[in-house]
């Protein structure tokens, strides 16, 4: 995204790659060049929002039966606790989601950004939050009502993922 100021030059709001420079000293170079990709990924974390990011997952997973699998998986397991789409942040229930995270949930994330990895739709890991406030991109809220309903039938814009069976997994009915 770019915007124009009175006229002259265009300016952009999308953060600036770094770029390594060749001269100088090879020790002070490298190490401005680490401290300038920090604050790159700093900026491209704090610039896209978890839905944003939600957004772009679902545009790049639509046809992939196991991933949408896995995701409604995980939702499925959020929704036995209590934390579904139209769940308050506020009432969401602390103790069962800590139990949860520990026993299923972070296993499941794990495994879906590690086959999101895999297959070269995700960049970097992606942790699933302690807090039941702060579960990360997969937050049921972070996803659309009809897009999350969508999900828990097994049938995704024309992708029928309800055949998909995998170890410790739910059925469709």
């Amino acid at each position: 995204m770019s915007f124009r100021i009175l006229g002259r030059r265009w300016y952009s709001v999308v953060p600036k790659a770094p770029k390594y420079e060749n001269s100088g000293l090879l020790l002070t170079k490298s190490l401005k060049y680490v401290r300038d990709v920090d604050e790159y990924h700093r900026q491209i974390v704090e610039q896209n929002s978890d839905a944003e990011k939600a957004k772009l997952l679902l545009q790049k997973i639509h046809g992939n039966k196991t991933l949408l699998y896995m995701l409604s998986n995980f939702h499925y397991e959020l929704s036995n606790i209590g934390i579904g789409w139209s769940a308050e942040p506020s009432s969401r229930p602390l103790w069962k989601y800590r139990w949860s995270y520990v026993t299923r949930l972070a296993r499941l994330s794990n495994t879906f950004w590690s086959q999101c990895q895999l297959e070269d739709l995700a960049q970097h890991d992606h942790r699933l939050g302690t807090h039941p406030d702060n579960i990360g991109v997969l937050d049921p809220k972070n996803f659309e009502s009809e897009v999350y309903n969508a999900l828990q039938t097994g049938q995704y814009e024309g992708t029928d993922f309800r055949d998909v069976q995998m170890i410790g997994g739910r059925t469709f009915k």
